[in-house]
């Protein structure tokens, strides 16, 4: 089980570029999942890139094995595993511990990338992360609600930015996609009731993007 002390280690382990998981023998998956992510943006500095690689492997790599450990605490409890991962509906403990320990391991490895980077280029890399699910979003809202005013886009973006935080701590695609719907929902409840006719917009939107 995961507690404090090993986590500790798990967590100053990634912080130092390398960790216990990374001696596994599928070790080359994350680093070829990093690499196509951070490659596509050709830093200046081959450092840089290899660094950024590094740092993005050992990420995926750690919230591998929270994900793994939570996984078999969920069926030693008799839990489901595919639950919907938004904190504040989950009753079991594995969830709960899964999420503080996944905020601490993301929040120090963003640290490590604006040390390293441009916040434009930190953002691409958690999008890259999470399936571009912030950018789809984006440009399903934009074709939705295009008449939508300056401050109420402003207000979808800050809610998409929570949601690409928030599938950051989950290295299921599932899991990931079940945070873009549930802000998808958030989203929809909002443009409705700022006055918008949203059974008006999404009847166009069907009509123009997906028949």
């Amino acid at each position: 089980m995961l507690n404090k002390r090993n986590f500790t280690a798990l967590l100053a382990s990634a912080l130092l570029g390398f960790s216990p998981a990374s001696q596994a023998a599928d070790a080359a998956l994350p680093t070829e999942q990093a690499s196509a992510i951070v490659k596509p943006m050709r830093f200046m500095d081959e450092e840089q890139t290899q660094r950024a690689i590094e740092l993005t492997a050992n990420y995926l790599r750690e919230l591998a094995t929270l994900d793994a450990q939570r996984s078999a605490a969920l069926a030693a409890s008799g839990e489901p595993s595919d639950a919907a991962p938004e904190i504040h509906q989950q009753t079991a403990d594995a969830w709960k511990t899964h999420r503080r320990f996944a905020i601490a391991l993301r929040d120090a490895y963003v640290a490590q990338l604006n040390s390293l980077m441009a916040p434009g280029r930190v953002d691409r890399v958690k999008d890259g992360l999470t399936g571009d699910w912030y950018h789809l979003e984006l440009q399903r809202f934009d074709r939705l609600a295009p008449d939508l005013s300056y401050p109420e886009r402003a207000h979808i973006v800050g809610l998409l930015e929570e949601m690409r935080e928030n599938a950051m701590l989950e290295i299921q695609p599932k899991l990931q996609l079940q945070w873009a719907h549930k802000y998808r929902g958030i989203i929809n409840n909002y443009i409705a009731a700022q006055g918008h006719d949203f059974h008006a917009l999404a009847k166009a939107y069907k009509e123009t993007y997906e028949n």
